[in-house]
């Protein structure tokens, strides 16, 4: 495989992991905001496990607990976790992609 073809790979790769890492966060913001005002659930809780172990800065809310789901200051700290979560998700691309392809090596002459 060629430069340029592993580059096109890698780069792509990098894009979808880094899109996956911010939807997960996403999707537990949203979670808490719909049930928000919900006593905790039981059944609830091996999504919220799941959830947590594919967004580990999620972890960083801990000491924030102060934080309302209502309030601005939420939805930042969010924000925050999410742009995280892509960056976690964006180095473990860079690494698989790097040790998944590699250019062609041309013999010396």
């Amino acid at each position: 495989m060629d430069l340029k073809a592993v580059k096109r790979r890698r780069r792509r790769l990098i894009l979808i992991f880094a899109a996956m890492g911010f939807l997960v966060a996403a999707v537990i913001w949203g979670l808490s905001k719909l049930t928000d005002s919900a006593p905790p659930n039981p059944k609830l809780f091996p999504l919220w496990l799941v959830l947590t172990l594919l967004c580990p800065p999620s972890l960083l809310t801990f000491p924030l607990i102060d934080v309302e789901p209502s309030s601005p200051d939420f939805n930042t700290t969010w924000l925050v976790i999410a742009l995280l979560n892509a960056g976690l998700y964006t180095l473990i691309a860079m690494i698989v992609g790097w040790l998944r392809w590699a250019p062609d090596q041309k013999p010396e002459e």
